[in-house]
């Protein structure tokens, strides 16, 4: 299943966090913020990431396996953010699946995209893990 999420930067200017809020709301399945706009969120109806509480999808903006299966154990729904800067990361972003975190937010910072994904894919075969991830290419 494909989710169309929408991060909300708290340094935008705050007439352009409510336009941007109201059409997330309308087009985006998962309005992911933080903690400042969270209450904001809410009140759109859709789905909330954040790194604070109260959320629906709670991000951990770094990997940290003991912080995935707590969250895991009381039943929440966990997104983790990893960045890829070379091949060793793939690691996390396995270990990460192999926790059955919900939702893995990859950025990458190569030029390679295609290539990272087929190998990620070869990884969690490996592994015997599925993975539902978003990417996100960054220039360098």
């Amino acid at each position: 299943m494909k989710e169309l999420w929408v991060k909300i930067d708290k340094k935008v200017h705050k007439n352009a966090k409510e336009s941007l809020l109201k059409l997330a709301a309308e087009v985006c399945d998962v309005i992911y913020v933080d903690e400042q706009l969270l209450a904001d969120a809410k009140k759109t109806g859709v789905k909330t990431a954040s790194s604070s509480e109260g959320c629906d999808i709670y991000v951990l903006e770094t990997f940290d396996a003991q912080k995935v299966e707590e969250l895991k154990d009381a039943g929440k729904t966990v997104a983790v953010r990893i960045t890829v800067k070379r091949k060793e990361d793939e690691g996390k972003v396995v270990r990460a699946a192999s926790l059955s975190s919900d939702y893995i937010i990859v950025t990458v910072l190569t030029g390679k995209l295609f290539l990272w994904k087929t190998s990620l894919r070869k990884s969690m075969e490996k592994a015997s893990c599925s993975l539902k991830f978003c990417l996100r290419k960054t220039r360098n």
